[in-house]
């Protein structure tokens, strides 16, 4: 139970750091319409690249790097992401 509480406290910590880092969007009814009025196939990251769109944000950090191949938003893979915060 000890083990388990401390793994509790680490992952809220490591949480409260990459919300320092990270921008978290709602999701509207404008976002959602956005979507079914597109070619984008895969619902998920359509979700993503309207909610950055909107919000103005310039980056997505994503394992599905190759579902936005047509997007402006710069599209940075989750291991490059972490890779440059350990570095």
């Amino acid at each position: 139970m000890v083990s388990k509480l401390e793994s509790a406290k680490i992952a809220k910590r490591q949480l409260m750091a990459l919300l320092e880092l990270i921008e978290i969007l709602l999701v509207g009814k404008s976002t959602v319409k956005k979507l079914l009025f597109s070619d984008f196939r895969n619902f998920e990251d359509g979700l993503q690249k309207f909610c950055a769109e909107e919000g103005k944000l310039t980056t997505i950090v994503t394992r599905s790097t190759k579902d936005y191949s047509f997007s402006h938003l710069v599209i940075q893979p989750t291991r490059e992401f972490l890779a440059g915060l350990e570095g």
